[in-house]
């Protein structure tokens, strides 16, 4: 059986102890298995949350979701969101929340916080919904701009243009319906 020397640890395994690759020249990647692992898993300490893909084998899925906080400059909380990805950093594109647009458009970029991630869809739907309640929205006396109590984003799912934003957001609410609280 043919080896090769890992290019991380410096040891000789057997090939079957390295990840194929068809873009390297022998075919296999040139760190073995357990420290392009190690590697990956490392890779993301201290760095905000990116898309990841999870192993498809029927594995638990990763947690890849996340809250954050978008705030003015003075620190005045303005907006609470769950996201994935670089979900946190699209509002400054456009966003259909009015309020949030036009704070964008007098101050430019706002500071924004991951307050927190590696959390599942419905782990993130309720803590979304108790960082909003525990703030406060314009509409109850508080300085949030949240169109709603939280809790009831798309999750990354696509409906058809035609459902409407609020029938999707209820399509969602009962997926997640553990995790939404009504007060």
């Amino acid at each position: 059986m043919a080896r090769k020397v890992c290019s991380k640890c410096g040891s000789e395994k057997p090939r079957s102890e390295f990840y194929k690759n068809a873009e390297c020249r022998d075919g296999h990647r040139p760190e073995c298995k357990r420290c392009f692992l190690n590697y990956m898993a490392n890779r993301y300490d201290g760095r905000p949350p990116r898309e990841r893909f999870a192993p498809r084998s029927g594995a638990e899925l990763e947690p890849i979701s996340y809250v954050y906080l978008i705030k003015l400059p003075d620190g005045t909380p303005l907006y609470v969101g769950k996201g994935r990805g670089i979900r946190y950093l699209r509002h400054a594109k456009g966003t259909h929340n009015k309020s949030l647009a036009a704070a964008f458009a007098k101050f430019g970029d706002l500071p924004i916080e991951l307050v927190k991630w590696g959390m599942t869809d419905d782990g993130a739907c309720l803590f979304e919904r108790e960082l909003i309640a525990k703030i406060g929205r314009v509409a109850h006396g508080g300085p949030l701009v949240n169109m709603t109590d939280g809790g009831n984003g798309l999750a990354g799912q696509l409906y058809p243009r035609k459902l409407g934003v609020a029938a999707a957001s209820r399509v969602v609410a009962r997926r997640c319906r553990q995790s939404i609280v009504r007060p």
